[in-house]
């Protein structure tokens, strides 16, 4: 195995972007951290957020960065996994990795911290995503390991030591640091611990980068070596030269840029969701009307994070595949309320999911799991009660961008309090790579209390 990707990611986070930033680039970091405020606004009103704020209250002491949605202000670290939780707990942030979930609350908790220009921050993440798709591209793990805090960590690490300016050696301790804090099992999918995934990200990357700056040392090769992240992580796909060897121009965030989610579930459901609430508009069929429903895919559809087939809690249903095709089904739209206890308690979705089932395709069986892995043969078939059988062939998965981001903002916002309005904070993201910090951003989102507390008002 050839050694030195840890040290050229090194180079790359300490060279920056080098003026490769675009305008296009840094509009795409300022989308993200739109839809990721929404979602830590929405996530503050949850009793996971409730639990760790008091955790964090009592642990962690006082600071002055602000809490997303909140009135607490603790040091960078805390913050950033306070809000990491909160971003991610209705699972509603971005798909993929969840970059944003484990980016922004890092890059604006120390952005904050040590008063960098907002443009430094963009940058940051900019940084932070390209290490981490890197990564991606290169581990593809496969046994269970929940990518987020995979790559994360070290994405997280990576923007940093952006904003802290750390020279190239001792951003590989800071690298070799944040890969002995990795990890996060796929097994808490569909509970809050899913949330503390990004949270610890934030938390471990901003750690690793002190630690680093104070001289802390870890053992070179992270990525590469024996017992580090590929070697103990990394699936058959594995490929370490795909780490650093890819283009670094153009940036991976005009590459391949995040993609914003329709619905507050796994986006392993998104392809059926955008047919089966296709289907609901068009037929609108009343619950007993449906006689079964059957989807079919290369290998046995959910295997992976749709884990749950009978679920006992709401935040399970947004882990299977069962729950989310009959809440759609049913209800014609999937939002917070398809995962409330309420919404939950009525039964009828539980009694559609036993009618709904998962098949690997036919044409996928002539197939050995390797070649038929990829084959687009996903298919969704709802039988009525009056003999028709509708068939839909799963085409590209609902995103959503532009003017779609700002009204998902302004509906998660108004779920939570905060001292601005909705239009105020899109304005202030749309101008932040001009602004001279990202302070005034901080408090536009969080509590309305917050400064008169403060000033004892």
């Amino acid at each position: 195995m050839t050694m030195g990707a840890t040290r050229d990611l090194a180079g790359m986070i300490e060279r920056g972007t080098g003026g490769r930033t675009t305008d296009r680039s840094a509009a795409l970091v300022e989308r993200s951290i739109l839809d990721w405020l929404g979602c830590a606004i929405s996530g503050s009103m949850t009793d996971a957020a409730q639990v760790a704020a008091e955790y964090a209250r009592s642990v962690y002491g006082g600071g002055e960065c602000h809490v997303v949605g909140s009135t607490l202000r603790l040091d960078a670290g805390a913050a950033a996994w306070l809000n990491g939780i909160q971003g991610h707990v209705d699972d509603f942030d971005d798909s993929g990795s969840h970059p944003a979930s484990y980016l922004t609350p890092t890059v604006l908790a120390l952005g904050e911290e040590t008063s960098a220009p907002a443009a430094r921050v963009i940058e940051a993440w900019t940084i932070g995503y390209e290490i981490a798709m890197r990564l991606c591209n290169g581990i593809r793990p496969d046994r269970g390991w929940h990518t987020t805090p995979l790559y994360g960590t070290l994405g997280a690490t990576a923007a940093a030591c952006v904003l802290l300016d750390l020279p190239r050696d001792r951003i590989e301790h800071a690298l070799g640091m944040a890969g002995s804090a990795t990890g996060g099992l796929m097994r808490n999918f569909g509970s809050m611990t899913k949330a503390m995934h990004p949270a610890n990200a934030a938390r471990s990357g901003i750690e690793a980068a002190r630690l680093a700056r104070l001289g802390y040392e870890a053992t070179p090769g992270v990525i590469e070596g024996r017992y580090g992240l590929v070697d103990c992580f990394g699936g058959p796909k594995a490929h370490v030269p795909s780490i650093s060897a890819l283009p670094s121009d153009p940036l991976f965030i005009d590459r391949q840029p995040p993609v914003i989610k329709a619905w507050p579930c796994c986006t392993g459901t998104h392809r059926s969701l955008t047919a089966a609430l296709s289907f609901a508009e068009e037929f609108a069929p009343a619950p007993d009307d449906i006689v079964q429903v059957n989807h079919y895919g290369p290998l046995i559809p959910g295997k992976g994070a749709l884990q749950y087939r009978d679920v006992a809690t709401p935040t399970q249903g947004k882990f299977s595949l069962e729950y989310t095709l009959a809440a759609a089904l049913i209800d014609g739209r999937v939002d917070h309320d398809t995962y409330s206890i309420e919404r939950f308690g009525r039964g009828d979705i539980q009694a559609l999911m036993a009618r709904i089932h998962r098949h690997r395709s036919p044409e996928a069986e002539l197939q050995s799991a390797r070649t038929a892995e990829g084959m687009d043969v996903d298919v969704l078939t709802i039988e009525l009660r009056d003999g028709r059988v509708h068939t839909m062939k799963l085409g590209p998965r609902r995103v959503l961008d532009g003017a779609e981001v700002a009204d998902k903002f302004a509906a998660n916002a108004a779920r939570g309090r905060i001292r601005a309005t909705a239009p105020e904070v899109v304005q202030a993201i749309r101008t932040l790579e001009q602004a001279a910090s990202i302070a005034p951003l901080m408090a536009m989102v969080s509590s309305p209390s917050t400064e008169q507390e403060r000033d004892g008002r």
